[in-house]
């Protein structure tokens, strides 16, 4: 097994940095192709670093048997019920579940504050990934200055950090993804249920 801190780090550096190109030139370029090779990469890029830390390797185990499990399970079940009942289509459930929920929250909260945190310790690794979090989502400004969420869009920088270190923060005092998964999944989920003057929430705590 490849131990070299140095390794693990430089393959960390050069994931993100293809994470992060792909989304940009998603929303910049409007190619659709680099959005699905975003998909594709981002979770076998996600399973190396996790496989490359040890302390990540042990701690997926005991997430798989954790109590939260069940919460996270139940989330998912009830929001499937809701939009079958509602007959709102199966598929934008998947996706909003795949997409800003595992590969983000895996990606910010699970993998980067853990490879930051002997960098960077305490609070500061999770200020760090709010700080990348909210870089991330600039895409999204830069590429629809004013349309995202609509007039609050000046304060959309700021909006993304709070939600970074609030996530990043459930995260680092639990060392439990699931509950940051619920949230995350449940705020997206309800877009479509929610009122008009109401819609700022979901999507400033769940963008996508």
């Amino acid at each position: 097994m490849i131990r070299q801190p140095w390794f693990r780090y430089t393959l960390f550096l050069a994931f993100e940095v293809i994470i992060f190109s792909l989304f940009f030139g998603t929303y910049l370029l409007g190619i659709s192709l680099l959005y699905y090779l975003y998909l594709a990469l981002t979770p076998l890029f996600m399973i190396t670093l996790i496989y490359l830390r040890g302390n990540l390797r042990e701690n997926l185990s005991r997430l798989v048997l954790s109590k939260d499990i069940i919460i996270f399970l139940v989330a998912i079940s009830a929001w499937f019920y809701i939009y079958a009942v509602y007959r709102d289509g199966i598929s934008y459930l998947e996706i909003i579940l795949y997409v800003p929920v595992l590969l983000e929250e895996i990606n910010f909260r699970y993998v980067m504050i853990n490879y930051l945190d002997p960098i960077a310790r305490g609070g500061i690794a999770v200020i760090l990934q709010a700080l990348l979090y909210m870089v991330f989502y600039s895409a999204v400004l830069i590429a629809s200055p004013g349309g995202y969420p609509g007039i609050f869009s000046e304060f959309f920088l700021i909006d993304m950090f709070s939600i970074g270190l609030i996530y990043g923060s459930i995260y680092f005092m639990r060392k439990n993804i699931y509950l940051d998964m619920v949230i995350h999944f449940t705020l997206w989920a309800m877009i479509p249920f929610t009122p008009a003057w109401l819609i700022w929430l979901p999507y400033s705590m769940a963008p996508a």
